[in-house]
């Protein structure tokens, strides 16, 4: 029961637009823990954390992660300048998750970066389970950004071309399978 709990709040943490099946049974169980997170800027920086803890338990998926990913599709200031260095790090194969926490000169900062680092990510039991998450996790964070900028889009001709971009990106990974092999 505590796994699909976890899992189920890895999945709802993506803000999926629906749930898998092997979830549901546990949906009406009162003994799952399971609880509804509504806010929708809260399940944002939730995926965006576990993008990045997911990336540095498991360099190899950056690879994956930037073909849809880049540092400005995070929204948050701290989380963009993590992803920025670790992108920067995983790209010249010298990625030190404690230099990247030592870059912030405030302790609230290095608490806050070395958070991202330390989050135990839930076990899922099959590699389909994995894909699907980390999918939903990567389209949540796509998503996340692509609202972030209709949001603050004004009246800068590069900024509608720029959610013009989103929007396409984000579609495109819509439709795309992630396959974690």
């Amino acid at each position: 029961m505590e796994s699909a709990a976890k899992i189920k709040e890895i999945l709802q943490a993506a803000s999926m637009e629906r749930l898998p099946e092997f979830i549901a049974e546990y949906e009406n169980d009162p003994r799952s823990g399971v609880q509804n997170k509504s806010d929708p800027a809260e399940n944002g920086r939730r995926a965006q954390r576990l993008l990045i803890t997911w990336i540095s338990d498991d360099p190899s998926l950056y690879t994956i992660v930037r073909k849809y990913i880049s540092p400005e599709d995070f929204t948050e200031e701290l989380y963009r300048k993590v992803a920025e260095r670790m992108f920067a790090e995983l790209d010249s194969g010298q990625f030190q998750p404690a230099g990247i926490i030592s870059m912030f000169e405030d302790e609230e900062e290095q608490r806050q970066a070395a958070e991202l680092f330390h989050t135990t990510l839930p076990e899922l039991s099959t590699r389909q389970e994995r894909e699907r998450a980390f999918h939903d996790i990567l389209l949540a964070v796509k998503r996340n950004s692509y609202q972030y900028c209709m949001t603050n889009l004004g009246s800068d001709v590069n900024a509608v071309m720029q959610a013009v971009k989103g929007k396409k990106a984000l579609e495109e990974l819509q439709r795309t399978h992630i396959s974690l092999e």
